[in-house]
């Protein structure tokens, strides 16, 4: 038998045994996940949010404002893919927040406020609180969790000091802003007050990755942040002042090759 036709039989046979093994490795995924024995986790809500303790006509309140991310829905009766339930962990026992009949979404850009009713003695989330139920918030230290009700996983645990008897604890005002590195690299960068002002924040963003810095300035100014990578600028106007807290990264949602941050006030 020619050498050719010896080398085109041999490559058949190994075709299709190939073939077969991938038939095989198939069955036995798609088995494992029918019998149960293979579980594809599911992608959980993402929600960067700003939270703060307010005094809101005449009631102290939490406030949780969705920076961006998922639009969710609190009600699962909306037609969302995330549907979230709130949680209260006080020295007193876990309260699950109820919402409100109008608030059925917590989506970007919305605030949604949790407030504390004597007399049902429960949490509720409304888009404003009552003037009607100036109670305060009784307890003084709580730990609030979000959680995903349909994929069952953690969105959001943080930690709300509230003063005894439903008092604030005050807080520094300052500004605060995102710096996106959507690229699949890591970037250094430098935030500084434009035009020749001091350093806000210096140092180097894993790739898909938001980092959140606090400056202490409340008036207004322009800040200038620098890709140190290429030298590329971007001026953005500060926002709000908002209550200190310190440097942290996000998980972001999405990448892209664009080698330049992004800047946005918070």
């Amino acid at each position: 038998m020619p050498r050719q036709n010896r080398e085109g039989g041999i490559n058949e046979v190994i075709g299709t045994i190939l073939m077969v093994v991938l038939i095989i490795a198939l069955a036995v995924i798609i088995g494992g996940i029918v019998m149960g024995y293979i579980v594809i986790q599911p992608k959980s809500a993402y929600i960067p949010p700003r939270i703060e303790v307010v005094d809101y006509a005449g009631s102290r309140a939490i406030s949780l404002y969705s920076r961006g991310g998922d639009p969710a829905a609190l009600d699962p009766a909306e037609e969302s893919r995330y549907v979230l339930e709130i949680f209260l962990d006080t020295d007193r026992g876990t309260f699950k927040v109820v919402p409100d009949g109008d608030v059925k979404t917590w989506n970007p850009g919305e605030t949604i406020y949790i407030y504390y009713n004597n007399t049902a003695t429960e949490y509720r989330a409304g888009n404003e609180v009552p003037e009607y139920l100036p109670d305060s918030i009784p307890d003084a230290n709580i730990l609030l969790r979000v959680v995903d009700k349909r994929a069952q996983l953690l969105v959001l645990k943080e930690g709300v000091a509230v003063g005894g008897g439903g008092t604030v604890t005050p807080c520094t005002l300052g500004t605060g802003w995102r710096i996106w590195n959507r690229d699949t690299v890591s970037h250094s960068y430098i935030l500084k007050v434009h035009p020749s002002g001091p350093t806000i924040a210096t140092g180097t963003i894993p790739a898909k990755t938001q980092r959140f810095v606090w400056y202490g300035q409340t008036t207004p100014y322009q800040a200038n942040l620098t890709t140190l990578e290429n030298g590329n600028s971007e001026v953005r106007g500060s926002g709000s002042p908002i209550c200190q807290f310190n440097t942290y990264d996000q998980s972001g949602p999405s990448a892209s090759s664009q080698n330049t941050l992004m800047l946005n006030p918070m």
